[in-house]
C-alpha cells in the first residue's frame, strides 16, 4: 500500500480534533499523554480513543445498544455510593456494571510499521490488539486489552451496603488494572519516539 495521499493533512485533522475534544471535555483526563506520543511518530497517529471506564447500563443485556442507556460513566473513579444512589434513580430494564479497559485506535501508513506498532502494544498488555481494516488514511489499528468486567445489578443491592461496597472495590479494581497497561503502553510507545529522535539526530 502506498502513503495515504492526505496522511499529512488528516494526522493533522486528527490532532486538532483531539485538541478541540480536550477543550469542550469530551478527552478522557489520563490519555492525553500517551496519545501525544502517538502523533510524535512520523508514521502514526490516533483517532477516537478510551483510557478505560467504569459505566452502568440500563439494557435488556449487556451487548444491546437498541434502547440501552448508559446512566453512569466515570474514567477515574467509582464508589459504593455512586452505585448505590445509581439504581435509587430508578431504570427501565436491567441494570449491569460494565468495566472495560482503554482502547485505542491508532491509524499507521506503512505495513510493516503497523506490525511494529502491534507488537509493542501485545508486549505492553494489550494482547487482544489487531488490525481492523485498510482505507485511504492507512491502517487502522485497535489496541485493546482483556481488560474486563460485566456484572448484573440487582435493586436489593441498595440495602446491603457491604455487598455495593465489594462490587465497587471490584470495579476499580479492574479499572486499574487497565490503567497500569495504558501506562506500560505510554513507556512503550516513549521509548518508541526515543529511538526515532535518536536515529534523526544521528542522520542531521
Amino acid at each position: 500500500m502506498k502513503l495515504p495521499r492526505n496522511w499529512k493533512r488528516d494526522k493533522e485533522s486528527a490532532y486538532n480534533r483531539m485538541m478541540s475534544d480536550k477543550e469542550i471535555g469530551y478527552l478522557d483526563p489520563d490519555i492525553e499523554d500517551l496519545l501525544k506520543l502517538f502523533f510524535e511518530i512520523d508514521y502514526a497517529y490516533t483517532k477516537s480513543s478510551c483510557s478505560g471506564r467504569v459505566t452502568i447500563v440500563d439494557s435488556r443485556l449487556p451487548w444491546q445498544r437498541e434502547g440501552s442507556r448508559v446512566i453512569f460513566k466515570s474514567h477515574l473513579n467509582f464508589t459504593a455510593d455512586d452505585l448505590i444512589s445509581t439504581v435509587r434513580n430508578g431504570f427501565m430494564n436491567r441494570l449491569w456494571l460494565i468495566v472495560q479497559g482503554p482502547i485505542i485506535h491508532v491509524y499507521v501508513n506503512d505495513q510493516d510499521k503497523a506490525w511494529e506498532v502491534l507488537r509493542a502494544a501485545r508486549s505492553a498488555g494489550f494482547k487482544h490488539s489487531g488490525l481492523l481494516t485498510v482505507n485511504d488514511h492507512g491502517y487502522l489499528l485497535e489496541l485493546r486489552t482483556g481488560v474486563r468486567l460485566v456484572n448484573y445489578i440487582d435493586q436489593g443491592i441498595i440495602h446491603d451496603l457491604e455487598r455495593a461496597q465489594r462490587l465497587a472495590e471490584i470495579g476499580m479494581e479492574v479499572l486499574m488494572a487497565g490503567k497500569r497497561r495504558l501506562n506500560a503502553l505510554k513507556d512503550t510507545i516513549s521509548e518508541i519516539v526515543r529511538r526515532l529522535n535518536v536515529k534523526s539526530e544521528r542522520s542531521e
